[in-house]
Order: C-alpha cells, then structure tokens, then sequence
C-alpha cells in the first residue's frame, strides 16, 4: 500500500481529515480499518469520536492508542500486525512529539548521547513504517513542518529535534506521498480554505507518484487520498 506524510501547522486540520464530517464533505478512514496512534495525548477533532475509536485494552481491542514513547509505539505496530489482521490503515498523529518530549524529558542530560537517541529511535520507528508498508498496508504519519532557506529560497522539511534524523534518516524521502498543508482565507466569502498540496504550487512542495492526483491541491480528507491510491493501483 502506501507511506504518506502530510506536514501542516497545529490547527491545520491534520487529524481532521481523518474523521468522517459531513458537515465539512470529508470522508475520512473507516475506524474498523484504522489505528490512531496519538503521540500528543489529545481528543480527536471530529464529532462522535469517542464512538469510533476506543482506547486500546488489556484484551487488545480498541483501535486507539496514546503514547509518544518509541518503544511503546513500535510494540504496539506489532501486535497489530500480529493480532489484528482487520486494520489497514496505521496513523502516527503528531509524530513529531516522539522527538521533541524526549529532548525536553533529557534536557539537562551533557553531550550528545540524547541526540544519538532520538536519532536511533527515529530509525527504529521508520523500519516499523517500512513492516507496515510491506505488509500491504497503509502507514500515515502527521507531523509539523519546518521551513529552512537555500540560497535566499524558502523550502519545508519535517520538523525535527538535531541534526541526526535530517542527516542520516531524511524523513521525506522514507514516503511515495508527501501532502503539505494549504490554507487560504476567502474575502469574499469569509471562509477559511484547506488544500493537501500534492506538487509544488510555486510555495511548497508535496510530492506523490505521477497520475495519482489529477490536481495540485486536493481535500484535506485522508479518505478522498486513500480512495485515489486505490485507485492508482488498478489504472491503465
């Protein structure tokens, strides 16, 4: 299946486009094929969600787990994969906290022993993605965007905590898709619009395999994404 990054800004609507809301004409994923692993410990942003996911219990049902320590998230991959054959579509929510609560939680710690950490850590989640991946299903990982400047330009990253991770794991390129997030304010309208950005729109660069998207911007509905990955496998 797929490995997808989408990099937004908190209140985006990242972990939006994963819930069905009619309101907003998002589909989202079907919760009997997904796991919410959430790394910031926070409600989910779309109505009912307490009735489609439920907390991971010691029988090993429910389909959402809260945790932003590697080694936790990586067993629970596992057993996943192991034990329940009926999820397809794995979510890493706010990635980016499995780095950044461990640098604040080792802080005070001298030398470079936290870096090389977070950097081993990082490398461990990522073969898990790749399990996933190979296993025929879906890895889906929200995270915050950087934006760093080349010679005057400016140009978005993952966001992360050192130098390791950029240098030796390069995030983005560990994904066929990368989604940015897009946002525009309607004058006319006064409504807010929210876009995956698929290419690169002059400003930020997304990327995805060639005739998957037939547009640059796209919903942010994590569901309309999968819909079309489907259907890129079977297209002539």
């Amino acid at each position: 299946m797929s490995k997808i990054l989408v990099l937004a800004e908190s209140g985006f609507g990242k972990s939006t486009s994963l819930g069905k809301i009619d309101g907003l004409g998002i589909k989202g994923l079907d919760p009997k094929e997904t796991l919410i692993i959430s790394c910031s410990d926070t409600d989910l942003p779309f109505p009912g969600w307490a009735k489609q996911y439920e907390y991971l219990k010691s029988d090993g049902s429910g389909n959402l787990f809260s945790s932003n320590d590697p080694t936790m998230i990586i067993k629970t991959i596992n057993y996943f994969l192991k034990s329940r054959p009926e999820i397809k579509n794995f979510v890493i929510d706010d990635f980016n906290f499995t780095m950044q609560d461990y640098y604040l939680d080792h802080s005070k710690t001298k030398g470079y022993t936290t870096f090389q950490s977070i950097g081993f850590d990082v490398g461990q989640m990522f073969k898990s993605f790749s399990m996933i991946h190979k296993s025929g299903k879906n890895v889906i990982v929200l995270a915050h965007p950087e934006m760093y400047e080349v010679n005057g330009v400016p140009k978005f990253k993952m966001k992360t905590v050192g130098n390791m991770v950029d240098q030796y794991i390069t995030p983005m390129a560990k994904f066929n898709i990368v989604l940015m997030g897009k946002e525009e304010y309607d004058d006319r309208t006064k409504t807010v619009n929210k876009y995956f950005v698929t290419g690169f729109d002059g400003t930020v660069r997304g990327k995805a395999p060639y005739g998957m998207f037939e547009d640059v911007y796209i919903p942010n509905d994590m569901g309309y994404v999968l819909e079309k990955v489907d259907e890129y496998k079977t297209k002539k």
